[in-house]
Order: structure tokens, then C-alpha cells, then sequence
């Protein structure tokens, strides 16, 4: 699996760092300091939606698999979305402290939310999924730069 991640990782920088046109240094400050509150905007609107998702479906389920409907697919969306939510939240403390951790996590929620996108034939969430993965990119130097290096002993 992390080798595929690092082959997308690495197709990603090129298309998306190296041959698309660069943000001003100041929208990409901009968005390295905001980074976080979507995190926390995202968590604050996603559980409770995941909650109410997740009553509706209780009550609806049963009938659905009397009229033979089965809804193995939505219940894995489901799961996908939440763990969308849980990684927005696990990455809001690095985003803040300006880690590679909270920079790496929102990747991962990113590449949920691309599944998600196609699994559901959803062209406008594709497309927003796009531009967030370019301006991912284009901060990616501003979590990556800064990590020190271990001294051997």
C-alpha cells in the first residue's frame, strides 16, 4: 500500500507542484494558517451529519431489506465518510504545529474523498477534490521544510 501511495505521491508533485502554476507566497501562508480551522470546520459539521445519517439509515434499513434493497454500498460510504471526519480530526493538533503528520493525514482524507467522488459518479465533488489536492500540494513544502533531522548518537 505505501508503495502505491509513494507512486501517487510522487505523479502528484509533478502534475500538481512542478507543472502547474504556482500560488503567490502569501495565498499558500494563507492557506497553511486556515489549514487548520477547515480541519475543525470539517469535524464540527461532519459528525453531526454522520449522526443523523446514521439515525435515518436505522430506521429506513429495515424496510429496505423487506423490498429486498440491499444496502451494502451505503453503509460502505458511510464508513469512508467517517473516516474522512476522523482523519480531519486526528489532523487538526499537527496542522496547527505545522507537522508533516497533519499535512500527510489530510492526504489520506483527500484520497477518501476522491473514492468517494467516483464511487457516487459526483463530477462537482471530483472537480473540488482536484483543486483541494492542488492547493494540498502547494503547501506541502510549508509542512515538509521545516522537519528536523535526528542526530546519530
Amino acid at each position: 500500500m505505501q508503495e502505491y501511495l509513494a507512486k501517487l505521491d510522487k505523479t502528484l508533485q509533478e502534475y500538481l507542484v512542478k507543472k502547474a502554476p504556482a500560488l503567490p507566497k502569501g495565498f499558500i501562508e494563507f492557506l497553511v494558517a486556515i489549514a487548520p480551522w477547515f480541519a475543525v470546520l470539517a469535524v464540527i459539521m461532519g459528525i453531526p451529519a454522520f449522526l443523523a445519517v446514521f439515525g435515518f439509515s436505522a430506521l429506513f434499513v429495515p424496510f429496505a431489506l423487506v423490498a429486498g434493497i440491499h444496502s451494502g454500498g451505503f453503509w460502505i460510504f458511510w464508513l469512508v465518510g467517517l473516516a474522512q471526519v476522523i482523519l480531519a480530526g486526528m489532523s487538526i493538533k499537527p496542522l496547527f504545529a505545522k507537522q508533516k503528520q497533519g499535512w500527510q493525514l489530510l492526504f489520506y482524507s483527500q484520497i477518501l474523498s476522491f473514492i468517494t467522488s467516483l464511487g457516487h459518479y459526483d463530477v462537482g465533488n471530483l472537480f473540488a477534490t482536484v483543486i483541494s489536492f492542488y492547493f494540498l500540494y502547494q503547501m506541502k513544502k510549508s509542512y515538509f521544510g521545516k522537519q528536523t533531522k535526528s542526530k546519530k548518537k
